[in-house]
């Protein structure tokens, strides 16, 4: 209850639209940083994080 996302076992995958509208990027290296939002300070029993950048559709 309160958790966002879908997840099995320890694995979990919660999708998040950044903007309404496609941002058209350049080819080129880019940097991106996560930071978790919750009071505990390390997070117990995270040890990994990702993100994935995907094509807009149409």
């Amino acid at each position: 209850r309160g958790w966002l996302g879908t997840g099995m076992d320890d694995v979990f995958d919660h999708r998040a639209r950044i903007t309404r509208a496609p941002v058209r990027l350049r080819k080129g290296s880019y940097t991106f940083v996560l930071q978790q939002n919750m009071r505990e300070e390390p997070l117990q029993f995270v040890l990994n994080a990702g993100i994935r950048v995907e094509k807009a559709r149409p």
